[in-house]
């Protein structure tokens, strides 16, 4: 008789393995999309006009991409030391000459690094000690121009597109010791932690970001200050549609423009969903999607935690003494959101989790990326992996070792993917089946590799069936009262597996 093996789409990694019996539980480098399992896309590295492979400084802190009003693609990566943009094939460095030095990682002063979660306490300490925090670029636009701002350095800085000049300060009296920057819908240039404080914002007059004239304004002039009331320390915000997005370690709050004497409206829109870091959130239109230091949230107008099957994996591996460098990237043709994030015992980040928000499914993987963007304008989402190597990815379907584009390894091969089930009962679980063949359901024969694992009871050491390269359908025996599979790719290529099915033949309850 033969029997579908029906497996859910997505990843689920809460709890025991028998708790997740008949769900994918581990993989790595693949998507669920319209019922059947495929690899993500390849990548490559980004090349210049000369077809010479592009770097940036190690350790990617930010990357943003978009169309300038000429109409050609921009994109602008910042580093840990350094600031950099690429349009029209050619690479720029527009790091200010006068940039102050920032922090590679989060530590604690007078001691080693990764001791102190960040976050446990106010804004640059921890628990009774001083805890230095790495620094994370924030990135927004203003028409044209790039804003941005470098924690350490603290300025509010500006680049106007002009590959002859550095991004510099947006003006001499806009604030210092800033924190943060983001540009409201209104087209209001705000800087978070103005003049050093945690909790405050200041923003120019509308439309003008030459004038920061707060405290004495001229008339007309709608240049502003705000100080947030609750708890935590603001760590980074998003322009919505109506409304701009401000987060706190703890919380979030809403500014909404109003026009008049007041300017703006304020409302805490949500309590203990905080920010893990600057970069970690995700926009979707009107909708904000972002991960905490227990979780993943959504503000759609409300907040509410957002139902993760992975939660457990991501949570008890995250390395939270550096999770100020989480990065979200969006795949627009995916439905996706990615976050990379470093895992316990790195300073970077080597892991990913994905959600798909349009078959609402969790994917988790390796991957050494410290930073990356949209697609946008590009033809292809951009990368920055640990070692600074610029990679295009969802560009082909091999996923080469970054180690090729320095010149410096001579493998070619970063990893394959692969993905494996828990437990898969056979019948009820109370009689053992005999399968005498596997039938399966592929797009193209060969392309993937099937092992099975075989078992009496779940505590017993699993006896490998295979592996089998598919053929239509395959001769097997063995019996078992439950079985657990896992996919390999065996060749580079767009390929799909859905559900296999097995010719089984019911056996003894022995």
């Amino acid at each position: 008789m033969l029997t579908e093996i029906k497996i859910p789409p997505g990843m689920a990694q809460n709890g025991t393995k028998y708790q997740n019996r008949g769900r994918w539980v581990d993989g790595n480098l693949i998507r669920f999309h319209q019922g059947t399992v495929r690899p993500i896309g390849g990548w490559s590295p980004l090349l210049n006009g000369s077809a010479v492979a592009q770097t940036v400084s190690a350790y990617g802190r930010a990357a943003l991409s978009y169309r300038g009003l000429n109409g050609a693609a921009q994109a602008v990566f910042g580093c840990y030391d350094k600031l950099f943009a690429w349009s029209l094939g050619v690479k720029t460095d527009i790091t200010p000459s006068d940039l102050a030095a920032g922090f590679r990682d989060t530590g604690v002063s007078g001691g080693g690094y990764g001791q102190g979660a960040y976050g446990a306490g106010p804004f640059g300490q921890g628990v009774g000690t001083t805890v230095q925090v790495a620094d994370v670029w924030h990135f927004d636009t203003f028409g044209d121009y790039l804003v941005a701002c470098y924690p350490t350095d603290g300025r509010i800085l500006l680049w106007n597109r002009n590959t002859a000049t550095d991004a510099a300060e947006i003006d001499a009296d806009a604030p210092t010791s800033c924190r943060g920057v983001v540009v409201s819908p209104e087209r209001f240039v705000v800087a978070l932690c103005a003049g050093g404080d945690g909790r405050t914002i200041e923003w120019c007059d509308q439309e003008n970001y030459a004038t920061w004239d707060w405290a004495a304004p001229a008339a007309g002039s709608q240049a502003g200050r705000w100080t947030f009331e609750g708890e935590g320390t603001l760590i980074g915000a998003r322009r919505g549609k109506k409304e701009t997005l401000f987060w706190t370690t703890k919380d979030l709050h809403a500014m909404r423009y109003i026009g008049g004497t007041l300017v703006h409206s304020f409302e805490q829109v949500g309590y203990g969903c905080g920010l893990v870091g600057p970069q970690a959130v995700a926009m979707l239109g009107s909708k904000a999607i972002w991960m905490s230091y227990n979780g993943f949230y959504m503000y759609d107008g409300f907040v509410t935690p957002l139902p993760c099957d992975v939660q457990d994996e991501i949570f008890s591996n995250v390395e939270t003494s550096q999770g100020i460098k989480v990065q979200a990237i969006v795949n627009d043709d995916w439905n996706e959101v990615t976050w990379l994030y470093p895992t316990v015992g790195s300073n970077e980040c080597d892991a990913y989790v994905t959600y798909n928000w349009a078959e609402q499914t969790w994917t988790t993987g390796r991957m050494d990326r410290t930073a990356g963007c949209a697609r946008g304008a590009f033809d292809y989402p951009i990368y920055v992996a640990t070692n600074g190597a610029l990679m295009e990815h969802e560009k082909g379907h091999t996923f080469l070792n970054t180690g090729v584009v320095l010149g410096v390894t001579p493998s070619a091969t970063y990893a394959t993917p692969f993905l494996e089930s828990a437990p898969v009962q056979m019948d009820a679980g109370d009689r053992t089946a005999d399968v005498v063949a596997i039938v399966p359901d592929e797009k193209t024969l060969g392309d993937v590799q099937v092992s099975v694992y075989t078992a009496y009871y779940p505590t017993e050491t699993e006896i490998l069936r295979g592996p089998y390269t598919l053929a239509n359908p395959t001769s097997v025996r063995w019996t078992a009262r439950q079985m657990r599979l896992r996919l390999d790719q065996v060749r580079a290529a767009d390929w799909r597996f859905g559900t296999l099915r097995v010719d089984v033949e019911q056996g003894s309850r022995r």
